[in-house]
């Protein structure tokens, strides 16, 4: 530590970058020659691009005229993460790419610059009232986060790195107040937030804990300006975003994943609570009974917006009918429990690390702000470990967490007085607490021999590699292919064909007829009804059945029978060349 480079500020905000950018710089040099090639583990990388290659073609940036056939599919993906990939592709395609190769190549870029803005944007709020090891200490665990390598990775052309950025930011801007309020800032800060809702309103618990640390750090120090330059960003930003990126025309007015009337009724109680905060924090109470006022109010707002938004107290899965969500739901991997022991590491011990730390010198320091980004912290572990999507956000607010925390120990704080050994020994592993997490996943990995939580990413769902078989589908006539959704997304990209559903829950009709068509006990008649009404050219099925249906408790009869080349009247095998992927299997469905 005694390096000139660790004593200044402007150097240890570059080393926490070079940290990232040196775990970046290792899943780039892996998956560079797949990406190039276009080779994607998660299938809305795929449909993103879809979507961007229609909107070239004049089609909406929102619809895929080629899926859910024949009406077409909306998506609820909003307008800024696709958007910003558009302009950023221009830049590649002055270097002569084609559309597609740019497209690839500016969302890959997107995230990994993403990771870099997110790493700098926590390593600066670290370094504005923290210290300079703490902030170290916190860029080496965000590095080895395996939660956040899952999402920020080259092969990642989504959004799921890119929504973070703006709480990064927000939370940078809300942190500066404690010791210096700016009205400018604030209302920054809320634009911020509004912006990250808008990109996905996936983000709204973290935007409730930057709203409650704002207003936590207004009632312990009055001095830090008011909060409702705050609210006037978030509301702003998001009724603006309601104004340009309306939900779809298929969505719902009160649709709950994209920016809706759902959501201006969010803000602006969120903006009421605020206002409250700073009418309580101007009538000098003591600390307990202002923040009791205060939360009796976001309870009671709270629960007036689960009372009065359609759906928002079903959940996710509200979305779906019964029987889509024991055949598709339960099969996304990114949705299910880290239940696994490598993935408790992985996924838990941060989280819970960082919300102890944090409670306890909010205990120790008397300090509102920190307690409720410890309790913050906590409640992503819950999230993390019901949904591994959520691991990605918990990493944010766990780093967040963990160096405003460790900056309040002596070890940390003091660079000149002398320590202990067991405070040293306290502090090398605090440092280490990344590495020796992923080391610990690594080694039960090795020890159960399944590498796959070393890819979050990876699906698992489709055995055969659609770009094995492409060439001989773009030799057929345009038509609409009935294959499974998991293998729908890539076919999309890849062919000029159509499809009945891609891996997308909205689409409800179309995954239901994939369902029970190739999916389903079903008997024949039924997927003929199917085959008919969405005027099917042609059936794709994997050889090997491993495709969306091995863990059902029963077998999946027509899909089945395909594979197995058993003989249907109305359905013509056609010979695939030696070059495909030999499992795959292709018939011609024959129209009565």
């Amino acid at each position: 530590m005694k390096l000139s480079l660790l004593r200044s500020r402007n150097g240890v905000f570059i080393l926490a970058i070079v940290f990232m950018a040196i775990a970046l710089f290792r899943s780039t040099y892996t998956q560079f020659s797949d990406v190039a090639a276009g080779q994607f583990p998660n299938p809305d990388s795929y449909y993103k691009l879809v979507l961007l290659e229609g909107y070239a073609q004049g089609e909406p940036i929102n619809f895929n005229p080629r899926d859910n056939v024949p009406a077409g599919n909306w998506i609820h993906w909003s307008l800024p993460h696709s958007w910003t990939v558009w302009q950023l592709h221009k830049v590649f395609a002055l270097f002569g790419m084609d559309t597609q190769s740019a497209l690839i190549w500016a969302g890959a870029s997107l995230t990994l610059f993403s990771m870099l803005l997110l790493t700098a944007l926590v390593a600066g709020t670290i370094l504005s009232i923290g210290t300079y090891k703490a902030t170290l200490a916190t860029a080496l665990l965000m590095a080895s986060n395996l939660p956040l390598a899952g999402y920020g990775q080259l092969q990642q052309i989504t959004h799921h790195i890119f929504m973070l950025v703006p709480i990064a930011g927000a939370a940078l801007c809300i942190i500066r107040s404690i010791q210096t309020p700016n009205v400018a800032r604030d209302f920054f800060a809320g634009l911020l937030a509004g912006l990250a809702l808008w990109i996905s309103p996936e983000t709204m618990p973290l935007v409730v804990i930057m709203v409650v640390l704002r207003m936590a750090i207004r009632l312990q120090f009055p001095g830090s300006g008011k909060l409702w330059p705050m609210a006037a960003g978030l509301v702003g930003l998001v009724l603006l975003a309601w104004l340009i990126d309306p939900p779809a025309p298929t969505f719902s007015a009160w649709s709950l994943d994209h920016i809706s009337l759902a959501w201006l009724l969010f803000v602006g109680l969120t903006a009421f609570v605020m206002l409250v905060a700073d009418y309580v924090a101007t009538h000098e109470m003591i600390l307990p009974k202002a923040f009791a006022w205060v939360a009796i109010t976001g309870l009671v707002v709270g629960g007036v917006w689960l009372l009065l938004t359609p759906g928002a107290t079903a959940g996710a899965s509200g979305l779906l009918p019964d029987e889509l969500k024991t055949v598709w739901w339960d099969q996304i991997q990114e949705l299910k429990p880290a239940s696994s022991p490598e993935k408790m590491i992985a996924w838990l011990a941060t989280p819970i690390v960082a919300g102890l730390l944090a409670l306890y010198w909010a205990w120790r320091k008397r300090l509102l702000w920190l307690g409720v980004l410890g309790m913050g912290t906590l409640l992503y572990a819950l999230l993390g470990g019901l949904h591994v999507r959520m691991g990605a956000a918990g990493a944010l607010v766990s780093a967040l967490a963990f160096g405003l925390s460790i900056s309040y120990l002596p070890v940390f704080a003091n660079e000149e007085a002398r320590h202990s050994f067991k405070a040293q020994m306290g502090g090398v592993l605090l440092v280490l607490l990344g590495p020796l997490q992923l080391f610990a996943v690594i080694g039960v990995v090795l020890l159960n021999n399944d590498s796959d939580i070393l890819n979050a990413n990876k699906d698992k769902k489709n055995d055969c590699s659609i770009q094995d078989i492409a060439p001989q589908l773009n030799a057929l006539p345009a038509s609409v292919v009935l294959t499974t959704s998991s293998g729908a997304s890539e076919l999309l990209y890849r062919t000029h064909h159509k499809v009945i559903a891609g891996n997308y829950h909205h689409n409800v009709g179309g995954l239901l007829d994939v369902h029970r068509t190739l999916l389903d006990t079903a008997p024949w008649d039924i997927a003929k009804e199917v085959i008919e009404k969405r005027n099917v050219g042609y059936i794709l099925v994997c050889q090997s059945g491993n495709d969306a249906i091995t863990d059902k408790p029963h077998s999946a009869v027509f899909y089945n029978w395909l594979a197995g080349s058993n003989d249907i009247a109305g359905i013509s095998p056609i010979t695939l060349s030696q070059e495909s992927d030999g499992r795959w299997l292709l018939f011609k469905a024959i129209q009565q």
